[in-house]
């Protein structure tokens, strides 16, 4: 079976006209598979946490993990694979290495971390290209046209936007506005990147892979499952789900404390529909420091 097949089946798109014209590139299109891949398959570092098939930048085995196993992953994983469909689809691809920010206190990483996409919908990469990221915490719903100062509000409510970094113009810095009490909200910083980088093979990421798999890692330190619709976000930290929906504009948050295990193992399987968790261990986020805990 090629990898569109196994995928779109994953994705849900198993009525015939759905899946037949989904397969299209468009903008619309795009934007259809980035949705039910943020809604289908987790965000999520549960193989640092003791479940099998740990990350790699390998294509056939991350597929057999996500797709056959029914498991998520993080950027490398899923934007990774997330290419190769696209790829198979007709989209024009760049895979692009990124730095995350680590907050206010900490400012950007040094290591690009973070993988991203780059895509145009016909053949050329002249052609309008846009963002697409389903591999992070809580990235825009759709897909962000590749245009620096211009906001752009994707259906779930966030509000993005692009900016050339002051420091170095030949980054690029994408922001989202949150609010916080007044009435323009403010602008946080959340990726940056080469604003002109040709983009690399899924190989070359290796280094920034090993960065988050080494134990200084804060993905290391502590369990974290996403999931993600128009409506919710549903996020599991170490022990502790939490729901928030509507995602923006007066969000109203349920947090619960799981007092167990085996009820965080029901709560992988009955929500975020992980049914194999023999081996999970929470020892590591049951020990980690309260702030790590913030911004979840």
């Amino acid at each position: 079976m090629l990898l569109k097949d196994r995928y779109l089946d994953r994705l849900g798109f198993t009525d015939h006209d759905a899946r037949f014209f989904v397969q299209i590139p468009s903008q619309k299109n795009l934007d259809r598979l980035i949705e039910a891949h943020l809604e289908h398959i987790t965000f999520d570092n549960l193989s640092q946490h003791g479940l099998p098939y740990p990350a790699c930048l390998d294509v056939e085995k991350t597929a057999h993990k996500l797709l056959d196993q029914k498991r998520g992953g993080f950027c490398f994983e899923l934007n990774g694979l997330f290419g190769e469909l696209l790829q198979e689809l007709g989209y024009t691809v760049k895979r692009v290495p990124a730095i995350v920010h680590a907050g206010p206190e900490v400012g950007f990483r040094h290591l690009a971390s973070h993988l991203i996409l780059i895509v145009s919908c016909g053949g050329s990469t002249n052609d309008e290209a846009y963002v697409v990221d389903v591999g992070f915490g809580e990235p825009a719903i759709h897909s962000l046209r590749y245009q620096t100062d211009l906001e752009q509000t994707t259906p779930e409510g966030m509000v993005s936007r692009l900016v050339l970094c002051k420091d170095d113009p030949q980054s690029v810095i994408l922001e989202w506005l949150q609010p916080d009490g007044t009435p323009d909200g403010s602008w946080s910083q959340r990726l940056k990147w080469e604003v002109n980088h040709p983009g690399q093979p899924l190989a070359n990421f290796q280094e920034g892979l090993d960065a988050v798999l080494e134990e200084s890692s804060i993905f290391h330190k502590k369990l974290i499952v996403c999931r993600i619709t128009r409506h919710e976000k549903i996020t599991l930290a170490g022990m502790r789900l939490k729901r928030s929906t509507p995602r923006f504009g007066g969000e109203i948050s349920q947090i619960e404390d799981l007092p167990s295990l085996e009820d965080v193992q029901r709560v992988l399987r009955d929500t975020f529909g992980v049914s194999n968790t023999e081996g999970l261990d929470l020892t590591k986020s049951t020990s980690a420091a309260p702030e790590m805990w913030t911004r979840m």
